[in-house]
């Protein structure tokens, strides 16, 4: 190799030297952008002081697993053995209809506090008149046996009878159990009678439900007393006072 081809080789490897360092410069100068440079700032100081907690608006949480159930209504069977053993349940009579129980598990066990504010309601034990009550449990079997014909020969959606019963229930006994129980009873007694709605339709159909309807209709009629309002003697009339007139003047 003589001196012209080592003084080229010098040139072009100064030459690559150069470039390689350019691109570089190139490179690092478009990838760094001061203004956009991530700043880490120091944290904030931790306070270990205790904070104030407002008790008034923070409230515990309830677990996820406590049962909440609403008042009066029947026990899911499937929940029955979740159930707490310190919540008290009891059964309750029932209308009955088709394939229903006469009894439902109802969570019906007031707090100490609140059997105080329902024994001075207006719903306390009463006293009601033996004859009215003995009206009240016929009428009460006369709908059970209507209701169990008209389910036998229209069908279950026929609820009119125990519409009928349930609204009886909630005039006359809407929570005392001494009154609602023989009534319930009474109304069960009737569906029972009638063949509890699962009996073929018997062809006199008609005339039957007509004639538990004039049996309901005579005991309706002999009710009117206790709810008439008392007749009061008629007042004797007093009589016409004499208002004396100015004597006329005569000319």
């Amino acid at each position: 190799m003589n001196m012209k081809q080592r003084k080229l080789l010098v040139i072009c490897a100064t030459v690559l030297g150069l470039c390689a360092f350019s691109a570089l410069a190139q490179v690092a100068t478009t990838q760094f952008d001061p203004d956009k440079a991530l700043l880490v700032e120091d944290p904030p100081p931790k306070n270990d002081a205790p904070q104030a907690v407002d008790e008034a608006v923070v409230q515990p949480a309830a677990p996820a697993d406590e049962l909440t159930p609403a008042p009066d209504l029947p026990l899911d069977e499937a929940l029955a053995s979740e159930v707490p053993s310190e919540i008290k349940t009891t059964k309750r009579r029932t209308l009955q209809d088709v394939g229903t129980p006469d009894y439902i598990e109802t969570w019906t066990e007031p707090e100490e506090q609140h059997q105080a504010i329902i024994a001075q309601t207006v719903h306390r034990r009463r006293e009601i008149d033996p004859a009215k009550l003995s009206n009240l449990t016929e009428l009460s079997r006369v709908f059970g046996a209507l209701h169990a014909l008209r389910v036998s020969c229209v069908g279950q959606q026929d609820q009119t009878f125990r519409s009928k019963m349930a609204t009886m229930l909630d005039m006359e006994a809407p929570s005392a159990n001494y009154i609602r129980d023989p009534l319930i009873i009474a109304f069960n007694s009737g569906f029972a009678s009638g063949g509890r709605g699962e009996q073929t339709c018997p062809r006199d159909n008609e005339a039957r439900e007509a004639n538990l309807a004039r049996v309901g209709r005579n005991i309706s009629l002999a009710m009117v007393k206790f709810y008439s309002p008392p007749i009061l003697p008629a007042a004797v009339a007093a009589p016409p006072v004499a208002v004396n007139q100015p004597a006329s003047k005569t000319k």
